[in-house]
């Protein structure tokens, strides 16, 4: 049953992920130049976007090129993995979430880490300061936000009512019952029964982090206090009953990717 629910989930991978795989990659044609223009050897365009900002660029502006994905082989396999000790670790999750009160304390606030609500509000103080300073950063931090926060989003929930998986505070059998592509009226009345895989709370903060980190690379900072945020999430999700841990390394790819997508990191010219 876990070999063939494996091979599942890589095929379903597979098939979202060729969603992004679409046209030629953005990186192939900032070095290629327009056309009839050559390139110095010593020398990288870049574009920036924000020079084209609208203020419809959050909408429109949804990704149609990506690199094809080079891990989903071992993003399943871990997945897999994973797996075998779902039960036990949410189980002992549980038990330190009801009798530490800093731990049920700490779960919680990693919940509240990956509610989108707050990922737009922080979206909404980017753009607030940009048009009050003028700052064409803060506006393409903002715009990138709101569109990481919807993309990601909208796959998100397309691949829960494909997977179909039991959150564990509902699971009718060790690791929740997987029931793929449940009748989606069912779903709406009863979605902890189905909503389990992949987590949109990591999802989303994994993309948050990763578009403020690529918009502000000189801020060193924030990767490794944003990936700890994200571990705290983790946690709290699990510990809450509302994920378990094989749930989280699609999250945290899907979040990584699609944020860069939306924020590609920006080239650094090459020195003459």
């Amino acid at each position: 049953m876990k070999a063939g629910l494996l091979i599942n989930i890589a095929i379903i991978i597979l098939f979202a992920s060729s969603i992004f795989a679409q046209g030629e990659n953005d990186s192939t044609k900032l070095n290629s130049g327009q056309a009839g223009v050559p390139i110095k050897p010593h020398s990288v365009q870049v574009v920036k976007p924000e020079d084209n900002l609208t203020w419809h660029s959050m909408i429109t502006n949804v990704p149609r090129d990506s690199k094809k994905i080079p891990l989903i082989a071992v993003l399943a396999a871990g997945t897999g993995a994973l797996m075998m000790i779902d039960e036990q670790g949410w189980q002992t999750n549980r038990r330190l979430f009801n009798q530490s009160t800093a731990f049920h304390n700490l779960s919680d606030f990693g919940v509240n880490l990956g509610d989108e609500k707050y990922h737009f509000m922080v979206a909404g103080l980017f753009g607030a300061y940009g048009l009050i300073s003028s700052d064409s950063r803060s506006l393409k931090t903002a715009s990138n936000l709101v569109e990481v926060i919807i993309a990601s989003g909208v796959t998100v929930q397309l691949l829960k009512r494909i997977f179909g998986r039991e959150s564990p505070a509902v699971a009718t059998e060790a690791g929740g019952e997987w029931t793929f592509f449940p009748n989606l009226k069912e779903y709406q009345k009863h979605q902890p029964k189905y909503y389990a895989y992949p987590s949109g709370h990591l999802t989303t903060l994994t993309a948050a982090v990763t578009v403020i980190a690529n918009n502000y690379p000189e801020a060193k900072w924030i990767k490794p206090v944003g990936y700890s945020l994200i571990g705290i999430c983790g946690l709290g999700l699990v510990s809450r009953g509302m994920h378990w841990y094989s749930d989280l390394p699609i999250g945290f790819f899907l979040g990584y990717t699609f944020g860069n997508l939306i924020s590609p990191q920006k080239e650094t010219p090459a020195s003459a």
